[in-house]
């Protein structure tokens, strides 16, 4: 009996475990709270938009 209540409790910890870790982001901070550069810089990272895209969006966003 101990045995079983041991693995369930094992099971639901991982679970819980898991998760909580993926709803993190994995340390990354959550699109609200990032700024609009901070943004910027993610997507031409990823590749997203072209440096000419880029350096036309910064432009805007440094303007406001």
């Amino acid at each position: 009996m101990l045995f079983r209540i041991t693995i369930l409790g094992a099971i639901v910890w991982a679970m819980v475990h898991a998760t909580s870790r993926s709803s993190q982001g994995a340390g990354t901070r959550p699109a609200s709270s990032q700024s609009a550069r901070e943004i910027l810089d993610a997507r031409l990272a990823r590749g997203d938009v072209t440096v000419e895209e880029y350096k036309k969006l910064r432009e805007t966003i440094e303007a406001h």
